[in-house]
């Protein structure tokens, strides 16, 4: 039965994709994002993500992915759930030590340090598009804004993931 998959920015999916007549599965990172989780803000209506597909970003490293790249641009395949805690919510109950009824001023929730190597960039561009498009769509003011700090690593220039944004 196809239904809407339901994420929030940062989650990770598994996928399975039929390769020379064999199933694979793999975990991918959701590099699409919809809106982002804003603690506190009363429009947040609890569904983050609610798409026919989601886009995940695919570094060619092995048969599967290579594959991917290769002859499987495009391909419907079997997500068998979106799931994972590296999210902005997260992040906010964690501040929060656990207790979502300990007040805070807002901006003591949203300032972060993004950290990233690699593909370890794709769930937190999903997070950083999520809260650039829930500024284009009015779910946060500019006094909510998250202050992000992202530092992210790579051997070299031409490695690196997501450079045109």
């Amino acid at each position: 039965m196809e239904r809407p998959l339901l994420w929030e920015p940062g989650q990770y999916g598994t996928f399975c994709f039929t390769v020379d007549g064999s199933p694979r599965l793999r975990c991918f990172s959701v590099s699409s994002a919809t809106r982002a989780v804003v603690p506190g803000a009363d429009s947040y209506d609890g569904v983050l993500g609610a798409a026919d597909c989601v886009e995940v970003s695919v570094k060619r490293q092995g048969s599967v992915t290579g594959w991917l790249h290769e002859d499987g641009v495009g391909t419907r395949g079997v997500c068998h759930g979106l799931e994972g805690g590296f999210t902005l919510s997260t992040s906010a109950y964690v501040l929060a030590k656990g207790k979502p009824e300990v007040e805070r001023p807002f901006n003591t929730w949203w300032k972060l340090l993004f950290v990233s190597a690699g593909s370890g960039v794709t769930p937190m561009m999903s997070m950083l598009r999520g809260v650039r498009n829930s500024l284009a769509e009015g779910r946060l003011s500019t006094q909510e804004t998250p202050d992000i700090v992202h530092i992210h690593v790579e051997r070299c220039a031409d490695d690196v993931p997501f450079k045109g944004e």
